[in-house]
């Protein structure tokens, strides 16, 4: 009998890419894990060189980010395969920058497992809680909850078709409301491609000749990027990519309580891939930042500026675990 886990090998299958790792949202059930595997963890810290606020002459910004990302699976001999997991990331400004906080922290939790199999229809659920804010865990505003239904189905070996209905009260757009979601998978094995096509996961992924491998993502509305990826040789590869990102998180210090800090950044980078067996592969990478905006609002429909920063390089380290 198959695992209701079908949901991770192939009905919503949108591969969750290496480019936007999380793993307490939805991605708790949709991005695939071996059949014996029990564990991953992905822990990133980037360091930015020194930059200055625009808008605040002579105010510099010493830019941290460090980020863990770990998923369980507790019973994988069970058909639900339910799972917990965990994302956290601290955005630290390296001081007090007028009109921001100086750390930032984003925390969430959640717990996920399949709940029903009906004619070859597949569902699940993700559910859990977070903290996006600064002054860690003390700003009763910065608390919010997450709920994502899944329903899926495979009707071939290569076209799948998933739906979904996402809440987030920490969602960049519309945090205060469910948003539903279709997309459709399919391969095609004969061109190495495939790609999973729809809102609010969008995901291709080709590989024209065997050690060149081509990625773009769009994840709604937090994330878009390419990473286009080279073996050398067996367990050593180089990469480049290029990505926007937005983040949300609330501050005491803002007049009205609903309102948040929202941070766009964008990146772009090449690097290194150093796997050293098939559970520890370690990523260093050169990058250069720009388009780097702090603003406040409620979400990004109606946003107002605080302060740009500069453009600047960063070094960006990865590793990524699993047993």
């Amino acid at each position: 009998m198959k695992s209701i886990s079908v949901l991770a090998a192939g009905v919503l299958a949108i591969a969750i890419p290496t480019l936007a790792r999380a793993q307490a949202g939805p991605e708790l059930l949709l991005s695939p894990m071996e059949k014996d595997q029990r564990f991953d963890a992905n822990a990133r810290s980037t360091f930015f060189f020194q930059t200055e606020a625009q808008k605040f002459d002579g105010e510099s910004v010493q830019m941290q980010r460090y980020a863990l990302d770990a998923r369980v699976r507790l019973y994988p001999q069970w058909e639900a395969d339910p799972r917990i997991g965990v994302t956290y990331s601290k955005l630290d400004l390296g001081r007090n920058v007028t009109g921001l906080q100086r750390q930032y922290d984003d925390l969430e939790l959640s717990v996920g497992t399949g709940i029903a199999k009906y004619q070859g229809w597949v569902a699940g659920l993700v559910f859990g809680a977070g903290y996006a804010g600064s002054n860690a865990f003390g700003d009763g505003n910065a608390y919010f909850g997450t709920a994502t239904l899944l329903l899926g189905r495979t009707y071939s070996e290569n076209f799948d078709i998933g739906f979904a209905l996402d809440y987030n009260g920490n969602r960049t757009f519309m945090p205060d409301t469910p948003l539903p979601g279709i997309v459709v998978h399919t391969k095609f094995p004969e061109y190495n491609l495939e790609a999973s096509i729809g809102f609010p996961f969008t995901y291709g992924r080709w590989r024209p000749i065997e050690p060149l491998l081509l990625e773009v993502n769009f994840t709604f509305p937090d994330f878009v990027g390419a990473r286009v990826s080279y073996d050398l040789v067996k367990g050593v590869g180089l990469f480049g990519s290029l990505a926007e990102r937005i983040d949300a998180y609330h501050d005491p210090a803002l007049e009205n309580s609903s309102d948040r800090i929202l941070f766009y950044q964008k990146f772009v980078e090449g690097g290194v891939r150093l796997s050293i067996n098939d559970k520890f592969t370690v990523l260093g990478a050169l990058g250069y930042t720009f388009g780097q905006d702090f603003r406040y609002g409620f979400d990004t429909r109606d946003d107002n500026e605080i302060t740009k920063l500069n453009d600047g390089p960063y070094v960006r380290l990865e590793g990524q675990f699993r047993f």
